[in-house]
């Protein structure tokens, strides 16, 4: 039985990231420590952004060449400390990218939180590290836990000196996280040790790896074959 027509085609895909860094914009020291950013010489929330948004650019740019119509969608994001990141949670929560201009949107790529707190009903998370639920430190992260050279951690939001408002912050933070991918139609992992660590925490997730190499071409067969997966075509 030919089953190849059984959902509809995804011809529309959003991208959904937050801008976290701007490039022209230096970063500032205090912004930093009133994060929990500690001087352990691992890439940093920075570069972590940096590496989304280059992993955006190159999803958009290969699902363009499969045909599909597709766009980056940002919202800013002032800092990385709890207050800041409940904001642009309850940014996204706002936004309604369910169509653009009569055009039914059929798919929202989240990239990070709080840019999975979006409402949709065909989201996914496409992750490329473990969320801040499950980890909850940086210590339980192993570096096979992200795309070969780039060992991305998941934002660290626990600190001992926080005070009463970070800490409700903190906790709500963690609730909407959760709730975000709770209602994504699908978790995906960016790595096989990412994706057999989220099914150990009771998460259901599959493996879509990202090219090691985000500078391939679109056509890259390597890109191919993760949208075939994402796009729930018959491979």
């Amino acid at each position: 039985m030919d089953n190849t027509n059984s959902s509809p085609k995804i011809e529309t895909v959003l991208v959904a990231l937050t801008q976290m860094t701007f490039d022209r914009l230096e970063k500032r020291t205090g912004d930093l420590e009133e994060s929990g950013e500690m001087e352990t010489g691992e890439p940093d929330f920075w570069e972590q952004a940096q590496y989304r948004w280059e992993m955006a650019g190159a999803l958009v740019e290969a699902l363009r060449a499969s045909g599909r119509t597709a766009e980056i969608v940002r919202l800013p994001q002032r800092s990385f400390i709890p207050r800041d990141i409940s904001k642009a949670a309850f940014a996204w929560r706002l936004v309604d990218l369910k169509e653009s201009n009569g055009r039914p949107i059929d798919l929202v790529v989240c990239l990070d939180f709080p840019a999975w707190s979006l409402q949709h009903p065909a989201k996914c998370c496409w992750l490329t590290s473990l969320p801040n639920f499950v980890t909850r430190s940086r210590s339980m992260v192993s570096p096979g836990d992200y795309p070969s050279g780039h060992s991305h951690k998941p934002i660290s939001l626990t600190r001992s000196d926080r005070q009463a408002e970070d800490a409700k912050a903190i906790a709500g933070l963690l609730q909407a996280e959760r709730r975000g991918l709770a209602e994504s139609r699908r978790v995906l992992a960016a790595t096989r040790p990412l994706a057999e660590e989220l099914a150990r925490r009771g998460l259901q997730v599959e493996y879509i790896p990202v090219p090691p190499d985000l500078s391939v071409g679109p056509t890259d067969p390597l890109w191919q074959a993760a949208l075939k997966r994402l796009l729930k075509e018959p491979v």
